[in-house]
């Protein structure tokens, strides 16, 4: 199952968290790299036997005064790049073939500490992360080194020899072909293949065995290399879009539970103030144009809150425990993937997946669990259908990338000032909700009497004069 998800915070330590999960193989690509502990975590893991490969660019700031000892990577075992009079602004990671990390984040002392940066971690896009490695080894010329290994051709026909014994279902002759293989497992993806075999993972040893067979055999199409880069583009934009969009929807539900809770327990009371505040105003409402907008603002007020409350009211929100939270997180994110508008832009069912999604992010918000996991289920049977995105238009899919760039740069906006609302603040922060309506409610009730005497003060003169 693919996930993705989107950081915000802590990102040098969530990056140092999936590095010392590697087990295989580290592929990074950066403009500038200063940080040292995330240097020290990638030459920890080349001496537990991980093999890294680290590019970026050389210039004065990697290579400066105050750069990093590089060659401490080299000289255990790890390979470097330093691609001179380069233009390379990547800024990705890929862990196993399984894991991809990119976004903003460059790699540096000052990006941790005081830039405000992003990652996207996408999990189980096998297909993703090896286009991300095949960008890799074609920025650094490693790709050519592989198509011209002497061992290729033997290891295609080994491939396709592993092919034919899993339609057989010959488990142990399976097995002698990946110890077999197992010595060539510095070409791309062979170690990947052997560890699907080994733990029965055969359809997926298949798409890699498909991908390599592709890529090296005689009767590969050449594909150029605008479009390939722009592909790759627009997927990783479609994926950081669906990520933001999850943290939306979960800082989102977050305020909408607020407020339910705040609606439950202390509507009726913040309903009659405001109608004390609308009734203060009127009895001062001709004394200046200045007093009549007031009341009319307060009238507006008033009206808005009152048919607000009223539909409030109709919601139903779901008490879910923290095991159930999690899964409801976990199957949102799931379903999200599968429906997201942006992936079906110019498709026939795009109408069909905006409904999908706001009907998802509906339930989300009501914490409607049932109603997820029953979305999610139409999802994988087929309901929508996400065609894979084979326009060879470069004008086309250049349009197509930046039009996703300005809707995910506006969604970032978004996000941002939804985490620095007051609303948000207050919601997020709350760890006891009877204590915390308990409190506001004496506050309110003491405001309550604050306007019922001003409102009774006014009534009496009126009926004076």
């Amino acid at each position: 199952m693919i996930l993705t998800e989107a950081h915000f915070s802590g990102i040098k330590f969530k990056i140092k968290d999936e590095i010392a999960l590697a087990k295989k193989h580290i592929y990074v690509a950066v403009a500038w790299f200063t940080d040292y502990e995330l240097l020290q975590a990638l030459l920890q893991k080349q001496k537990q036997g991980v093999l890294v490969s680290l590019a970026l660019v050389k210039d004065e700031i990697n290579f400066g005064e105050y750069g990093l000892n590089f060659d401490s990577l080299t000289n255990a075992g790890g390979k470097f790049f330093a691609l001179e009079g380069s233009l390379m602004h990547n800024k990705f990671c890929v862990i196993d073939g399984r894991t991809l990390i990119t976004g903003s984040f460059n790699w540096t002392r000052k990006a941790s500490a005081l830039n405000m940066e992003n990652i996207v971690i996408t999990y189980d896009d096998f297909d993703l992360a090896h286009k991300f490695i095949e960008q890799f080894q074609l920025i650094t010329g490693s790709r050519a080194n592989q198509a011209t290994n002497p061992n290729v051709n033997s290891i295609l026909k080994r491939l396709q020899v592993v092919k034919h014994f899993i339609a057989l279902d010959e488990e142990e002759d399976l097995l002698l072909q990946a110890n077999r293989l197992k010595k060539d497992a510095d070409v791309e993806c062979i170690a990947d293949i052997v560890d699907h075999i080994i733990g029965k993972e055969y359809s997926k040893a298949i798409i890699l065995i498909d991908q390599l067979t592709a890529k090296y055999s005689q009767i590969i199409i050449y594909e150029n290399q605008m479009l390939f880069a722009l592909r790759l583009e627009l997927r990783d934009l479609e994926y950081r879009t669906v990520a933001i969009d999850s943290e939306i929807s979960e800082k989102e539900k977050v305020i909408n539970l607020y407020n339910y809770l705040l609606n439950k327990n202390l509507g009726e009371l913040l309903e009659q103030i405001l109608q004390l505040k609308k009734e203060y105003s009127y009895f001062h409402r001709k004394e200046s144009q200045y007093s009549e907008s007031e009341y009319q603002e307060a009238k507006r007020k008033y009206e808005q809150y009152s048919q607000q409350r009223e539909e409030e009211e109709k919601e139903v929100y779901h008490d879910l425990s923290a095991p159930e939270k999690a899964e409801l997180k976990v199957l949102y994110k799931e379903a999200v993937v599968l429906c997201h508008p942006d992936k079906f832009q110019g498709n026939k069912q795009e109408k069909e997946a905006e409904e999908v999604f706001k009907e998802l992010g509906n339930a989300y918000k009501r914490q409607d669990i049932k109603s997820v996991y029953g979305i999610l289920d139409s999802l994988k049977r087929g309901t929508l259908i996400i065609s894979p995105d084979k326009a060879s238009d470069v004008e086309l899919l250049k349009i197509k990338v930046e039009k996703l760039r300005v809707t995910l740069e506006k969604k970032m906006i978004y996000q941002d000032l939804l985490e620095k609302s007051e609303v948000y603040r207050t919601a997020s922060s709350i760890s006891d909700h009877s204590k915390h309506f308990a409190v506001l409610k004496t506050k309110l009730e003491d405001e309550y009497e604050f306007w019922r005497r001003r409102v009774g003060k006014q009534a009496t003169s009126a009926n004076i004069e």
